[in-house]
């Protein structure tokens, strides 16, 4: 076997028994500090503490034996020694309800708006379609009534030139 991949082997066998026996030491020295801390401050500074506020001692905090430990603790801290501020998620919440509320009122006036639009422009296109239809029956009965004037009341349009409309002054 090659040297270098000798001592390559040995340093990680070293590195995986010392992390183990390193981690037993951890395990062990926060349980001699964790039960040694007489207040929360001085608990919660190891991350593997927690503090039991109803019967003021300094626990071990394990993964395993989380549920267990902290059940019989009515009120306990991890990490910090403040108690959460329900007034202050009480006021985030009121504020985020109020925005919330402005921005649906909002979309609620804009899609108002949008359907007034619509409607007015429907009515407008339905009413300039009646004009047009209006218009178009106008002209038929004009070009009905001229083909049933006599010779004589067409050669009399004609001489005053009441055929041509631009010559009065309202023309429909």
């Amino acid at each position: 076997m090659d040297p270098s991949r000798t001592i390559l082997l040995a340093f990680i066998t070293v590195l995986c028994i010392g992390s183990t026996n390193v981690y037993s030491q951890e395990t062990n020295s926060s349980g001699l500090i964790c039960s040694g801390a007489k207040n929360c401050q001085t608990c919660v500074q190891d991350f593997s503490c927690f503090w039991c506020e109803s019967q003021l001692l300094c626990k071990v905090y394990s993964k395993k034996s989380k549920e267990e430990e902290t059940k019989g603790c009515g009120e306990w801290r991890w990490k910090s020694c403040q108690k959460p501020d329900g007034q202050l998620i009480a006021i985030l919440s009121g504020c985020a309800s109020v925005v919330l509320i402005c921005v649906l009122v909002v979309l609620v006036c804009i899609k108002r708006d949008l359907w007034n639009r619509m409607k007015t422009s429907r009515f407008c296109d339905r009413w300039d379609r009646e004009g047009l239809f209006e218009q178009e029956e106008r002209g038929n009965r004009k070009r009905k009534h001229k083909k049933k004037q006599s010779n004589k009341a067409q050669k009399l349009t004609e001489k005053y030139q009441l055929s041509d409309t631009s010559a009065f002054l309202y023309s429909p």
